[in-house]
């Protein structure tokens, strides 16, 4: 059973891929070498003007326990960084993949599943955080 359909890069798609990769790969890098607790810079203004965390409150420190494989830890600051933290991992694999062999892979997955997913996936980020708020 095929999963995936391969199409060629073109110029457009592989100069956002190489992007995405870019970005992705410093966002994991610091997530390793920089402790977010001793860094100031990444304090929450939303927090400090209303008293209550955001959508993301905790998301630097559970990708900093996560990449310090403290895991309990990673999903007691936020429970969706550690999901997060792999999906950002494997788009990092499939994208570099993509670059590697200037290949783009799709999934056969339905559009109306991809929208299923990503709206359950919002819908449990909001009930988090609002479970957070009371």
């Amino acid at each position: 059973m095929k999963y995936f359909d391969t199409v060629s890069l073109d110029k457009n798609k592989r100069d956002n891929r190489f992007f995405v990769v870019s970005l992705i790969a410093v966002i994991l890098l610091l997530t390793i070498f920089v402790d977010p607790r001793n860094v100031s810079v990444l304090a929450c203004d939303f927090k400090n003007m209303t008293g209550h965390n955001c959508l993301t409150c905790g998301m630097s420190r559970s990708f900093y326990s996560f990449a310090q494989l403290d895991i309990p830890g990673a999903f007691k600051y936020h429970l969706l960084g550690p999901p997060l933290y792999l999906f950002l991992l494997l788009t990092l694999a499939k994208f570099s993949i993509e670059l590697w062999t200037k290949t783009e892979y799709k999934t056969r997955i339905s559009s109306l599943w991809r929208r299923v997913f990503f709206m359950v996936l919002i819908l449990l980020w909001a009930g988090y955080w609002i479970a957070g708020l009371v």
